[in-house]
Protein backbone atom coordinates (compact mmCIF):
# COMPACT_ATOMS: atom_id res chain seq x y z
CA UNK A 1 0.00 0.00 0.00
CA UNK A 2 1.25 3.53 -0.51
CA UNK A 3 2.49 5.00 2.31
CA UNK A 4 1.16 8.71 1.47
CA UNK A 5 -2.51 10.34 2.17
CA UNK A 6 -2.36 12.35 -0.94
CA UNK A 7 -4.10 15.90 -1.03
CA UNK A 8 -2.94 16.64 -3.68
CA UNK A 9 0.10 16.45 -6.44
CA UNK A 10 3.09 18.80 -7.46
CA UNK A 11 3.33 18.95 -10.81
CA UNK A 12 6.33 19.46 -11.79
CA UNK A 13 9.82 22.25 -11.66
CA UNK A 14 9.92 25.31 -13.42
CA UNK A 15 11.39 25.69 -16.36
CA UNK A 16 15.08 27.61 -16.80
CA UNK A 17 16.83 25.28 -14.52
CA UNK A 18 17.97 22.80 -16.60
CA UNK A 19 20.72 22.15 -19.40
CA UNK A 20 22.08 20.14 -21.81
CA UNK A 21 21.19 16.78 -20.99
CA UNK A 22 23.81 14.46 -19.27
CA UNK A 23 25.87 11.94 -20.41
CA UNK A 24 26.63 8.08 -19.07
CA UNK A 25 30.08 10.06 -17.22
CA UNK A 26 28.26 13.19 -16.12
CA UNK A 27 25.28 11.40 -14.43
CA UNK A 28 26.78 10.15 -11.54
CA UNK A 29 24.75 9.36 -8.09
CA UNK A 30 23.38 12.26 -6.17
CA UNK A 31 23.05 14.38 -9.59
CA UNK A 32 19.20 15.81 -9.88
CA UNK A 33 17.91 15.52 -13.07
CA UNK A 34 14.63 16.15 -14.83
CA UNK A 35 12.80 13.83 -17.11
CA UNK A 36 11.51 14.70 -19.88
CA UNK A 37 10.46 13.15 -23.77
CA UNK A 38 8.88 10.14 -22.27
CA UNK A 39 6.30 8.98 -24.33
CA UNK A 40 4.34 5.89 -22.44
CA UNK A 41 4.40 7.54 -19.41
CA UNK A 42 4.11 11.10 -20.14
CA UNK A 43 2.60 12.38 -16.99
CA UNK A 44 6.54 11.86 -15.89
CA UNK A 45 7.86 14.59 -17.91
CA UNK A 46 8.58 17.71 -16.22
CA UNK A 47 9.37 15.51 -12.36
CA UNK A 48 12.66 15.63 -10.80
CA UNK A 49 14.51 12.69 -10.36
CA UNK A 50 17.87 11.57 -8.62
CA UNK A 51 20.55 9.36 -10.07
CA UNK A 52 20.77 6.79 -8.24
CA UNK A 53 23.69 3.72 -7.98
CA UNK A 54 22.95 0.72 -9.40
CA UNK A 55 22.48 -1.81 -6.46
CA UNK A 56 25.22 -4.59 -7.39
CA UNK A 57 27.69 -5.44 -10.24
CA UNK A 58 24.80 -7.29 -12.25
CA UNK A 59 22.39 -4.08 -12.26
CA UNK A 60 25.37 -1.99 -13.45
CA UNK A 61 26.30 -4.01 -16.46
CA UNK A 62 22.49 -4.38 -17.34
CA UNK A 63 21.84 -0.66 -17.37
CA UNK A 64 24.88 0.02 -19.13
CA UNK A 65 23.89 -2.47 -22.02
CA UNK A 66 20.53 -0.97 -22.06
CA UNK A 67 21.63 2.70 -22.18
CA UNK A 68 19.83 3.89 -19.14
CA UNK A 69 20.57 5.42 -15.36
CA UNK A 70 18.84 4.62 -12.53
CA UNK A 71 16.90 7.13 -11.15
CA UNK A 72 14.54 7.93 -7.74
CA UNK A 73 10.53 7.09 -8.33
CA UNK A 74 7.79 6.13 -6.01
CA UNK A 75 6.97 3.74 -5.16
CA UNK A 76 9.95 1.83 -7.22
CA UNK A 77 13.66 3.47 -8.70
CA UNK A 78 12.84 3.04 -12.54
CA UNK A 79 15.34 2.95 -15.54
CA UNK A 80 15.28 5.60 -18.15
CA UNK A 81 17.35 6.32 -20.54
CA UNK A 82 19.79 9.18 -20.99
CA UNK A 83 18.39 11.35 -23.20
CA UNK A 84 14.96 11.06 -21.32
CA UNK A 85 16.92 13.16 -18.74
CA UNK A 86 18.64 17.07 -17.89
CA UNK A 87 20.99 17.52 -15.58
CA UNK A 88 19.81 20.09 -13.13
CA UNK A 89 21.78 23.55 -12.94
CA UNK A 90 22.50 23.56 -9.23
CA UNK A 91 23.71 27.29 -9.68
CA UNK A 92 20.38 28.47 -11.31
CA UNK A 93 17.78 25.67 -10.14
CA UNK A 94 16.10 27.37 -6.55
CA UNK A 95 13.50 24.68 -4.58
CA UNK A 96 10.28 26.69 -4.47
CA UNK A 97 8.75 25.59 -1.06
CA UNK A 98 5.79 27.43 -1.80
CA UNK A 99 1.90 25.89 -1.19
CA UNK A 100 2.57 24.57 2.09
CA UNK A 101 -1.13 25.45 3.11
CA UNK A 102 -3.54 27.32 1.39
CA UNK A 103 -6.26 28.74 3.76
CA UNK A 104 -6.04 31.74 6.09
CA UNK A 105 -4.07 32.65 7.88
CA UNK A 106 -1.05 31.76 6.02
CA UNK A 107 -2.17 31.68 2.64
CA UNK A 108 0.83 30.83 -0.01
CA UNK A 109 3.67 30.79 2.67
CA UNK A 110 6.26 28.04 3.18
CA UNK A 111 6.25 25.51 5.62
CA UNK A 112 9.19 27.54 7.21
CA UNK A 113 7.69 30.93 6.66
CA UNK A 114 4.93 29.94 8.86
CA UNK A 115 6.97 28.92 11.76
CA UNK A 116 8.79 32.44 12.08
CA UNK A 117 5.82 34.41 11.99
CA UNK A 118 2.80 32.65 13.23
CA UNK A 119 2.84 32.78 17.09
CA UNK A 120 1.18 29.68 18.49
CA UNK A 121 3.50 27.36 15.90
CA UNK A 122 6.71 29.29 16.43
CA UNK A 123 7.00 29.29 19.93
CA UNK A 124 6.49 25.32 20.62
CA UNK A 125 9.29 23.73 22.46
CA UNK A 126 7.28 20.15 23.49
CA UNK A 127 7.99 17.95 20.05
CA UNK A 128 4.79 16.23 19.41
CA UNK A 129 2.36 19.37 20.19
CA UNK A 130 4.24 21.00 17.66
CA UNK A 131 3.96 17.94 15.11
CA UNK A 132 0.37 17.98 16.38
CA UNK A 133 -0.08 21.59 15.26
CA UNK A 134 1.81 20.88 11.82
CA UNK A 135 -0.63 18.21 11.32
CA UNK A 136 -3.93 20.49 11.97
CA UNK A 137 -2.62 23.40 9.72
CA UNK A 138 -2.50 20.79 6.90
CA UNK A 139 -5.85 18.73 6.96
CA UNK A 140 -9.11 18.94 9.40
CA UNK A 141 -8.78 15.78 9.80
CA UNK A 142 -8.98 14.81 13.70
CA UNK A 143 -5.95 13.59 15.11
CA UNK A 144 -5.73 9.91 14.66
CA UNK A 145 -2.77 7.29 15.70
CA UNK A 146 -0.04 7.22 12.52
CA UNK A 147 -1.17 4.16 10.53
CA UNK A 148 1.55 2.86 9.75
CA UNK A 149 5.06 2.03 11.32
CA UNK A 150 8.46 4.47 10.49
CA UNK A 151 10.33 1.67 9.97
CA UNK A 152 13.41 0.60 7.54
CA UNK A 153 11.47 -1.59 5.27
CA UNK A 154 8.28 0.37 5.39
CA UNK A 155 9.64 4.51 5.59
CA UNK A 156 13.08 4.56 3.80
CA UNK A 157 13.25 4.33 0.17
CA UNK A 158 9.52 5.63 0.59
CA UNK A 159 10.60 9.07 1.36
CA UNK A 160 14.17 8.99 -0.48
CA UNK A 161 12.59 8.11 -3.80
CA UNK A 162 9.72 9.98 -4.24
CA UNK A 163 11.17 13.11 -5.91
CA UNK A 164 8.42 14.08 -7.70
CA UNK A 165 5.69 15.48 -5.04
CA UNK A 166 6.32 17.77 -2.55
CA UNK A 167 5.33 15.82 1.04
CA UNK A 168 5.54 16.31 4.50
CA UNK A 169 6.75 13.50 6.63
CA UNK A 170 5.39 13.72 10.40
CA UNK A 171 7.59 11.35 12.61
CA UNK A 172 6.29 10.19 15.57
CA UNK A 173 9.42 8.78 17.73
CA UNK A 174 7.80 8.32 21.60
CA UNK A 175 10.51 5.76 21.81
CA UNK A 176 13.22 8.27 21.88
CA UNK A 177 11.24 11.05 23.44
CA UNK A 178 10.89 12.99 19.62
CA UNK A 179 9.31 14.21 17.02
CA UNK A 180 10.51 15.86 14.08
CA UNK A 181 8.83 17.10 10.87
CA UNK A 182 10.57 16.18 7.57
CA UNK A 183 9.45 18.37 4.16
CA UNK A 184 11.27 16.85 0.95
CA UNK A 185 10.39 18.32 -2.77
CA UNK A 186 12.47 17.65 -6.20
CA UNK A 187 15.15 15.85 -4.28
CA UNK A 188 15.69 18.04 -1.67
CA UNK A 189 15.11 18.27 1.94
CA UNK A 190 14.28 20.34 5.50
CA UNK A 191 14.10 19.40 8.84
CA UNK A 192 12.04 21.13 11.22
CA UNK A 193 11.67 20.45 15.14
CA UNK A 194 11.83 21.70 18.69
CA UNK A 195 12.97 20.36 22.02
CA UNK A 196 11.55 21.12 25.72
CA UNK A 197 13.25 24.05 26.93
CA UNK A 198 14.50 23.81 30.71
CA UNK A 199 17.17 25.13 32.95
CA UNK A 200 19.67 22.22 33.77
CA UNK A 201 21.53 22.37 36.64
CA UNK A 202 24.76 20.81 36.76
CA UNK A 203 26.35 18.26 39.70
CA UNK A 204 28.66 21.50 40.60
CA UNK A 205 25.66 23.66 40.55
CA UNK A 206 25.86 25.28 37.33
CA UNK A 207 23.14 26.18 35.49
CA UNK A 208 22.08 26.32 31.70
CA UNK A 209 19.14 26.47 29.60
CA UNK A 210 18.59 23.62 26.89
CA UNK A 211 15.73 23.33 24.20
CA UNK A 212 15.39 25.54 21.59
CA UNK A 213 11.35 26.73 19.63
CA UNK A 214 10.63 25.58 16.58
CA UNK A 215 11.19 29.20 15.69
CA UNK A 216 14.85 29.39 16.65
CA UNK A 217 15.45 26.39 15.14
CA UNK A 218 13.86 27.50 11.59
CA UNK A 219 15.91 30.84 12.06
CA UNK A 220 19.19 31.15 10.62
CA UNK A 221 21.13 31.84 12.99
CA UNK A 222 21.81 29.96 16.23
CA UNK A 223 20.91 31.54 19.40
CA UNK A 224 23.20 33.51 22.30
CA UNK A 225 23.70 30.60 25.07
CA UNK A 226 23.24 27.75 22.82
CA UNK A 227 25.45 24.70 23.84
CA UNK A 228 27.97 23.41 21.49
CA UNK A 229 25.69 20.31 20.33
CA UNK A 230 23.04 22.37 19.70
CA UNK A 231 24.93 24.85 17.55
CA UNK A 232 26.66 21.82 16.07
CA UNK A 233 23.03 20.35 15.27
CA UNK A 234 21.43 23.52 13.88
CA UNK A 235 24.50 24.29 11.29
CA UNK A 236 23.72 20.50 10.13
CA UNK A 237 19.98 20.20 9.44
CA UNK A 238 18.02 23.24 11.01
CA UNK A 239 17.80 26.89 10.10
CA UNK A 240 15.66 26.01 7.02
CA UNK A 241 19.38 24.85 4.99
CA UNK A 242 18.22 22.32 2.57
CA UNK A 243 19.57 18.82 2.42
CA UNK A 244 20.55 16.72 -0.52
CA UNK A 245 18.99 13.22 -0.83
CA UNK A 246 22.36 11.86 0.72
CA UNK A 247 22.13 14.41 3.80
CA UNK A 248 18.48 13.34 4.18
CA UNK A 249 19.17 9.86 4.07
CA UNK A 250 21.78 10.64 6.63
CA UNK A 251 19.63 11.59 9.45
CA UNK A 252 17.13 9.24 8.62
CA UNK A 253 19.66 6.33 8.80
CA UNK A 254 21.24 7.69 12.29
CA UNK A 255 16.78 7.69 13.63
CA UNK A 256 16.86 4.13 12.19
CA UNK A 257 20.19 2.85 14.37
CA UNK A 258 18.12 4.03 16.99
CA UNK A 259 15.56 2.11 16.12
CA UNK A 260 16.76 -0.88 15.36
CA UNK A 261 20.10 -1.39 17.14
CA UNK A 262 20.74 1.24 20.06
CA UNK A 263 16.73 1.04 21.92
CA UNK A 264 16.87 -2.76 21.84
CA UNK A 265 20.30 -2.78 23.43
CA UNK A 266 18.92 -0.36 26.24
CA UNK A 267 15.89 -2.64 26.76
CA UNK A 268 18.21 -5.65 27.45
CA UNK A 269 20.06 -3.45 29.64
CA UNK A 270 18.02 -1.79 31.53
CA UNK A 271 14.91 -4.30 31.72
CA UNK A 272 17.39 -6.93 34.03
CA UNK A 273 17.65 -3.88 36.76
CA UNK A 274 13.76 -3.09 37.36
CA UNK A 275 12.80 -3.65 41.26
CA UNK A 276 12.53 -7.54 41.93
CA UNK A 277 9.18 -7.20 42.13
CA UNK A 278 8.75 -5.95 38.86
CA UNK A 279 10.67 -8.34 37.14
CA UNK A 280 9.21 -11.00 38.70
CA UNK A 281 5.99 -9.69 37.57
CA UNK A 282 6.79 -8.84 33.99
CA UNK A 283 8.46 -12.73 34.05
CA UNK A 284 4.84 -14.20 35.10
CA UNK A 285 3.12 -11.92 32.74
CA UNK A 286 3.99 -13.48 29.56
CA UNK A 287 3.32 -12.16 26.28
CA UNK A 288 -0.24 -11.21 26.92
CA UNK A 289 -2.31 -8.13 25.70
CA UNK A 290 -2.07 -4.68 27.85
CA UNK A 291 0.99 -2.75 29.38
CA UNK A 292 2.97 -5.23 30.91
CA UNK A 293 4.45 -4.65 34.70
CA UNK A 294 7.63 -3.14 33.42
CA UNK A 295 5.45 -0.71 30.84
CA UNK A 296 2.85 0.47 33.91
CA UNK A 297 6.47 0.75 36.05
CA UNK A 298 8.20 2.91 33.43
CA UNK A 299 5.11 5.24 33.64
CA UNK A 300 4.40 5.86 37.01
CA UNK A 301 8.69 6.91 37.02
CA UNK A 302 7.85 9.20 33.89
CA UNK A 303 4.64 10.86 35.60
CA UNK A 304 7.05 13.42 37.02
CA UNK A 305 10.23 13.79 34.97
CA UNK A 306 11.88 15.96 37.68
CA UNK A 307 11.84 12.98 40.01
CA UNK A 308 14.82 10.55 38.35
CA UNK A 309 17.85 11.97 37.52
CA UNK A 310 21.18 11.20 35.88
CA UNK A 311 24.95 10.82 36.28
CA UNK A 312 28.06 10.16 35.02
CA UNK A 313 29.51 6.38 36.55
CA UNK A 314 32.74 5.39 37.40
CA UNK A 315 33.06 3.35 34.05
CA UNK A 316 32.33 6.61 32.11
CA UNK A 317 28.47 5.31 31.42
CA UNK A 318 25.54 6.29 33.29
CA UNK A 319 23.82 5.84 36.66
CA UNK A 320 19.78 6.88 36.77
CA UNK A 321 17.82 6.93 39.86
CA UNK A 322 15.15 8.43 41.44
CA UNK A 323 15.48 11.37 43.38
CA UNK A 324 14.32 12.88 46.82
CA UNK A 325 11.10 13.86 44.63
CA UNK A 326 10.65 10.47 43.83
CA UNK A 327 7.33 9.19 45.35
CA UNK A 328 7.79 5.18 44.69
CA UNK A 329 9.88 2.85 46.19
CA UNK A 330 13.69 3.59 44.88
CA UNK A 331 15.80 2.76 42.05
CA UNK A 332 19.19 2.79 40.69
CA UNK A 333 20.01 1.67 36.87
CA UNK A 334 23.20 1.60 35.16
CA UNK A 335 24.25 1.78 31.47
CA UNK A 336 27.28 1.05 30.45
CA UNK A 337 29.89 2.91 28.42
CA UNK A 338 30.06 2.22 25.13
CA UNK A 339 25.77 1.66 24.94
CA UNK A 340 25.34 5.48 26.76
CA UNK A 341 28.38 6.80 24.37
CA UNK A 342 26.33 5.30 21.36
CA UNK A 343 22.83 6.51 22.62
CA UNK A 344 24.28 9.82 23.64
CA UNK A 345 25.97 10.72 20.14
CA UNK A 346 23.14 9.75 18.09
CA UNK A 347 20.57 11.35 19.98
CA UNK A 348 22.97 14.68 20.22
CA UNK A 349 23.70 14.75 16.21
CA UNK A 350 19.80 14.86 15.67
CA UNK A 351 18.49 16.75 18.15
CA UNK A 352 22.04 18.43 20.03
CA UNK A 353 20.86 17.78 23.08
CA UNK A 354 21.76 15.11 25.98
CA UNK A 355 19.89 12.01 27.37
CA UNK A 356 18.08 12.45 30.52
CA UNK A 357 17.04 9.69 32.54
CA UNK A 358 13.23 10.41 31.22
CA UNK A 359 15.22 9.63 27.71
CA UNK A 360 16.28 6.15 29.07
CA UNK A 361 13.03 5.23 30.79
CA UNK A 362 10.79 6.37 27.90
CA UNK A 363 12.90 3.64 25.62
CA UNK A 364 12.18 1.29 27.99
CA UNK A 365 8.71 2.35 28.40
CA UNK A 366 8.46 1.53 24.36
CA UNK A 367 10.11 -1.63 24.42
CA UNK A 368 6.95 -3.19 22.97
CA UNK A 369 6.21 -0.49 20.18
CA UNK A 370 5.54 -3.15 17.52
CA UNK A 371 3.17 -4.82 18.93
CA UNK A 372 1.11 -1.57 20.41
CA UNK A 373 1.41 -0.12 16.96
CA UNK A 374 0.21 -3.27 15.39
CA UNK A 375 -2.86 -3.82 18.18
CA UNK A 376 -3.54 0.68 17.79
CA UNK A 377 -3.46 0.08 14.18
CA UNK A 378 -6.34 -2.47 14.32
CA UNK A 379 -8.27 -0.10 15.44
CA UNK A 380 -7.08 3.13 13.70
CA UNK A 381 -10.21 3.85 11.41
CA UNK A 382 -11.68 6.03 14.74
CA UNK A 383 -10.16 9.16 15.60
CA UNK A 384 -8.92 9.30 19.35
CA UNK A 385 -8.87 11.91 21.71
CA UNK A 386 -5.12 12.25 22.74
CA UNK A 387 -2.48 10.94 20.77
CA UNK A 388 -1.66 6.91 21.93
CA UNK A 389 1.92 6.43 21.98
CA UNK A 390 2.94 4.22 19.13
CA UNK A 391 6.68 3.82 18.96
CA UNK A 392 7.57 4.96 16.08
CA UNK A 393 5.37 6.04 13.44
CA UNK A 394 5.01 7.73 10.45
CA UNK A 395 1.86 10.23 9.02
CA UNK A 396 3.25 11.51 5.30
CA UNK A 397 1.00 14.09 3.19
CA UNK A 398 1.48 14.53 -0.63
CA UNK A 399 1.11 18.69 -1.56
CA UNK A 400 -0.67 20.52 -3.86
CA UNK A 401 0.38 23.73 -4.94
CA UNK A 402 -2.10 26.45 -4.39
CA UNK A 403 -1.26 28.66 -7.17
CA UNK A 404 -2.28 25.77 -9.86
Amino acid sequence: RPLFSPIGSWPGPRAGCSRARGSMTELSAGTRVRVHGLRARAELNGNVAVVLAPANAEEARLLGQRGRIKVTGYPTPRALRVENVEVLDEAACVTDWMSFVAAPPHPNLTMREVILMDERLGAHDVCDEFVHDVLRLLTPTPWRVPRRPFTRERSLDAILNNTSQHCIYLLHMDQVSHHMVVEAKEGRARVFQCFVRALVTGTDGSAETCGYTAREWASEEPQPGWSKGMRAAHARWGGGRELSRGELAEILEVLLALQEAVAPAIVRELSKQVPTAVLEAEQAHGEGDGFTPVQRWTAEALERPDATSIAPSADDGAVLFSNDAYRHEPFVMHVGRALHAEFSHAYRVVTGQEVMSTTYLRVLNHYRWQAMFERAGAAAGAAVGEPRPTGWGITAIALQDPRQ
